[in-house]
């Protein structure tokens, strides 16, 4: 894949932290989890890592022990 982040690419990368992230039992993801929950869709762990990034960059993700969740608001 290209360099370049989609915006889908940003969306699906949050929305599976978001399903998969109840701030209680499961509190963060790390790229390698969201990277093996988006097996088969064409994206690389490196594609899942950038998008991480960018989301993280925009204030949507933030950096937690164990990976990344959702900003709290």
């Amino acid at each position: 894949m290209s360099a370049q982040i989609t915006d889908g690419t940003l969306e699906l990368v949050q929305r599976v932290i978001e399903l998969n992230c109840d701030g209680e039992l499961i509190v963060a993801m790390s790229a390698t989890d969201v990277a093996r929950a988006l097996e088969g869709s064409g994206l690389s762990e490196s594609d899942v890592e950038r998008a991480l990034t960018e989301l993280v960059r925009q204030g949507e993700l933030e950096t937690v022990e164990g990976g990344y969740c959702l900003t709290e608001t």
